[in-house]
């Protein structure tokens, strides 16, 4: 259902006067699909006043609603058909009940009644790939098989030694080769497994390390090229830490992306993390869920903060109180040419909570009509001010 405005729950934020105007400006915005905010005062929700440039764009397409009520849809995962990438699907959780399979058309293909999954990622791999999440009813971390098809079967699953099992993110070791598996809990606890899975037969995990982030903590996402570990602190920032377990003291050597507010642009919550890959273009993103918006930061150090979008109301509503998003940059097709943001929309009535979709080819358009000004908000480069020990 569309949002706009004048809705109650908005339109608080916003003096009177001004609602009718903002209005007609927002219904300009949605028509031309993307719109650059250079100047708007934060007098909503929506525009913030976080890094420039601030893109607004419009959701292309939605799933359908997760069956549970209040809080339940959670976080989202792209994966990718082999030979034709318009068949390519979205994995997402419902932390009450399990995980959706949906089609690019947003249409569920499956459902697995696993309980009470909370976060997912895929690893693309060869013959099949697979799918971690972890389960927050057995207190696990819960393995799929995805064939070629695109079939999404649970293969097993391993202890996760944790009280509330949040956040997960799996990638391939840059030295051993090995598939690893991080998870963190949300007191702030974090681990990582060497997960072993065939073809068939159960997974098997080693345990590598463990590690306190600080506090209660969800989105991870890692950059298998470099070795980093991208973690959400969701009162404190985005920390970047070395994925290799030889470091065994990943608190002395990590390094804060950017703080929350206000000793960075982050509003709190941190929520969920993702990266954007495409040729020699790459940018970690992060959901801001305090003014509703997601920064873009330079992947490569030092991290430089280059603008924000956010999701507008449209044809299919406004995305609130994000909690996971993922992206590819993929050519998926269509409108998806240049890749596919899905994020998790918090406030999707009179209907239950579900995941938007979002071509990156809007937010590509609205970075590309101002140039990018590092001076808005260099937060990659830890100093002490920040907060932040070595290098």
């Amino acid at each position: 259902m569309s949002r706009d405005f004048t809705s109650p729950r908005i339109s608080s934020t916003i003096p009177a006067p001004f609602r009718s105007g903002l209005t007609l400006i927002i219904s300009l915005c949605a028509c031309a699909g993307v719109v650059l905010v250079a100047g708007c005062s934060p007098m909503s929700t929506f525009l913030s006043s976080g890094p420039e440039p601030r893109v607004l764009v419009n959701a292309a397409a939605e799933t359908d609603p997760v069956p549970s009520v209040d809080d339940a849809a959670d976080d989202p995962a792209i994966w990718i058909h082999r030979t034709e990438t318009s068949r390519s699907l979205i994995l997402g959780t419902d932390k009450q009940a399990g995980l959706f399979v949906y089609g690019l058309d947003g249409k569920q293909r499956q459902f697995l009644a696993q309980g009470r999954l909370n976060n997912v990622d895929i690893h693309h791999g060869t013959g099949f790939d697979i799918a971690v999440a972890t389960n927050r009813t057995n207190i696990t971390i819960d393995v799929f098989r995805i064939s070629s098809d695109g079939v999404v079967s649970f293969a097993g699953s391993f202890p996760a030694d944790m009280v509330d099992p949040y956040g997960i993110t799996i990638t391939r070791s840059r030295t051993s080769g090995d598939l690893h598996v991080f998870a963190c809990d949300k007191p702030g606890l974090v681990r990582q497994w060497k997960l072993e899975v065939g073809a068939t037969g159960a997974p098997r995990a080693t345990l590598l390390r463990s590690f306190e982030v600080g506090s209660q903590s969800e989105g991870m996402i890692a950059d298998e090229t470099r070795g980093f570990v991208f973690i959400g602190e969701e009162g404190v920032g985005v920390w970047r830490y070395n994925s290799d377990p030889s470091d065994r003291s990943p608190n002395s050597t990590r390094v804060l992306v950017d703080a929350v507010r206000p000793r960075g642009t982050l509003v709190a919550d941190v929520e969920g993390l993702a990266i954007y890959r495409r040729g020699t273009t790459e940018y970690l993103v992060a959901s801001s869920q305090g003014d509703n918006s997601f920064r873009l930061y330079d992947l490569a150090p030092p991290h430089t903060l280059r603008g924000s979008f956010a999701v507008m109301p449209g044809s299919l509503g406004a995305v609130e109180d994000t909690d996971g998003l993922c992206i590819t940059g993929v050519d998926l097709g269509g409108v998806y040419s240049q890749g596919l943001v899905v994020v998790q929309d918090g406030h999707n009535g009179p209907r239950a909570q579900n995941f938007k979709l979002v071509p990156w080819s809007q937010i590509a358009r609205g970075l590309a009509a101002e140039p990018s000004s590092p001076s808005k908000g260099d937060r990659g480069r830890p100093d002490a001010t920040a907060g932040v020990a070595g290098q």
